[in-house]
């Protein structure tokens, strides 16, 4: 492995072709999870950074590849997922010719940015469902949109057996960025 690497692209070139493909759908899966989000190369290895923060990092071994979602507790909230995978603190390792679990995903869109604190918004998953966890005025604000959901007052849950509603995700998170921005300009940031 080329350890100076410039690019995640010229990163991803200089690993082996099976490890190059399971990383570049990893890739894709973290764009789609956090769209914003800046690619870089830290500590060698790729890297996904929002706002000077990092998010996750992945990477390509001698036997291996690795996701790290930079927390050990997120990979302990899936580790009835995860069994069948070598995990360590805050480290998923996994072999290009053993698919990523589902899991995996649903990680990515638990990811630091999602947060609360000025941030969008914050998924978990959970044994019948994902919560997706927003601050109470934009539930408020979407209450008859969300009627066909168990909803509590900061907290969607998303059934596991029922196909995710995207459009709406991206509707609730996209009024959470309009109202970060209505607060930002209103206090002079």
């Amino acid at each position: 492995m080329n350890s100076k690497a410039k690019t995640v692209d010229e990163y991803l070139a200089a690993v082996k072709p099976d490890q190059r493909t399971a990383l570049a759908k990893l890739r894709r899966t973290i764009r789609a999870a956090a769209p914003k989000a800046e690619e870089s190369i830290s500590y060698g290895i790729p890297a996904f950074r929002l706002n000077g923060r990092s998010l996750v990092f992945f990477g390509a071994w001698a036997n291996h590849c690795a996701f790290y979602p930079g927390s050990s507790a997120t990979l302990k909230k899936f580790q009835d997922d995860l069994k069948d995978f070598q995990t360590s603190k805050g480290t998923l390792r996994f072999s290009p010719d053993k698919p990523l679990p589902t899991a995996v995903e649903r990680i990515s869109y638990r990811i630091p940015y999602y947060a609360y604190k000025g941030r969008l918004a914050y998924f978990a998953l959970w044994k019948s469902h994902i919560g997706l966890y927003l601050p109470t005025p934009i539930i408020e604000e979407h209450e008859r949109e969300l009627a066909a959901y168990d909803t509590t007052s900061a907290t969607v849950r998303l059934p596991l057996d029922k196909k995710l509603p995207v459009a709406l995700i991206r509707k609730l998170v996209r009024t959470r960025m309009k109202k970060n921005e209505e607060e930002r300009n209103s206090s002079g940031r």
